[in-house]
């Protein structure tokens, strides 16, 4: 579980500065730095090797494949999650396959800690402080990003309902759950 955000704002305003102050060739050069250490990585799984190569620069990524949805599930069924998989999943995100099949993207620790610290911070920064009232319209988990903003109010500590909006009755569900929660300074959904 992430710390709690302080009311001391300095380390928000240091990580402000950092990701808004770079120039963009400043981010392109940052990002740019990533590439070798990202791709020699994926190499360890069936769903890139083969695919793709040691990147070092954003015009060798551009020569690299797309890998689609299909490749990812094909790889899975082949070989298995924990083969394909760079990481141990925590969480697993499942679609509804309203518009197609249903699909299931996996996350792991480090994946899902990048995801809260930009949350935290977005959420931070448009006033969202310890002690208010959420409801969470993102349903709870498994479902998509429930998770998230679950996480997210737990990290800064504030309270209120998780629902779990599928249909029209659900939604009169949670209307009646949060008419009792009497005061509520935010509604938040990841998806």
């Amino acid at each position: 579980m992430l710390p709690p955000l302080s009311d001391d704002i300095s380390g928000l305003v240091r990580s402000i500065e950092e990701r808004f102050s770079a120039s963009p060739e400043e981010r392109r050069e940052a990002h740019e730095r990533l590439l070798p250490e990202i791709t020699s990585h994926a190499l360890g799984s069936p769903v890139y090797s083969g695919r793709t190569y040691t990147v070092r620069s954003f015009e060798e990524l551009e020569r690299l494949p797309l890998t689609d949805y299909h490749r990812i599930h094909e790889c899975m069924v082949q070989h298995g999650k924990e083969e394909c998989l760079l990481a141990p999943p925590v969480v697993a995100f499942r679609t509804s396959g309203s518009t197609g099949d249903p699909k299931e993207f996996f996350y792991g620790d480090r994946d899902i800690e990048r995801i809260l610290n930009d949350y935290r911070l977005y959420a931070y920064l448009i006033g969202f402080r310890k002690g208010m009232v959420g409801w969470n319209l993102s349903g709870a988990p498994p479902d998509v990003s429930g998770h998230i903003v679950d996480r997210v109010k737990d990290a800064l500590e504030i309270d209120g309902p998780t629902t779990l909006l599928k249909d029209d009755r659900d939604l009169i569900k949670a209307l009646k759950v949060i008419s009792k929660a009497g005061q509520v300074d935010m509604m938040a959904s990841g998806a």
